[in-house]
């Protein structure tokens, strides 16, 4: 009985599910996730996970049309560029702004968790160097490097 109970409370627990590359659909602009280097997705404090095909459309979905309440959620999670496919938290991972590296929602945003890497990429690929609450208004000002 109690085993029951256990595996019930750990099935509620809040945690992030794999994107599904070429099946996933984004919930803000509903294109198909289809680039193992961009995604994000948020875990709400209930479990509920929503998936997102480039960082710009989940802060877009969140700060911009109040898709949840920001207090209800437990992470935001992005893909991390140099190791394609896995989830990072979003709030500790830098982002780089470069139009060398168009993403797929054309704001050319890349996040990288690891501060070494990121050092290497921006030095391959110039741009600006942006952490988690320096993106938020250049997504809601749509604003992109210049070409």
């Amino acid at each position: 009985m109690f085993a029951l109970i256990g595996l019930l409370l750990s099935g509620c627990a809040p945690q992030p599910q794999p994107i599904d590359f070429g099946n996933d659909q984004c919930h803000y602009c509903k294109m198909t996730i289809a680039d193992h280097r961009y995604g994000a997705e948020v875990v709400t404090k209930k479990g509920k996970v929503t998936k997102y095909d480039a960082v710009e459309c989940m802060v877009s979905s969140i700060f911009k049309d109040k898709f949840v309440d920001t207090s209800e959620v437990h992470s935001f999670l992005v893909i991390d560029f140099s190791e394609p496919g896995k989830l990072v938290d979003a709030k500790q991972s830098l982002y780089l702004q470069s139009s060398d590296l168009p993403s797929p929602m054309g704001m050319f945003l890349t996040a990288v968790a690891d501060r070494k890497k990121m050092g290497e990429l921006s030095a391959l690929h110039k741009g600006e160097v942006l952490k988690w609450d320096e993106i938020i208004p250049r997504v809601f000002n749509n604003q992109v490097p210049s070409q």
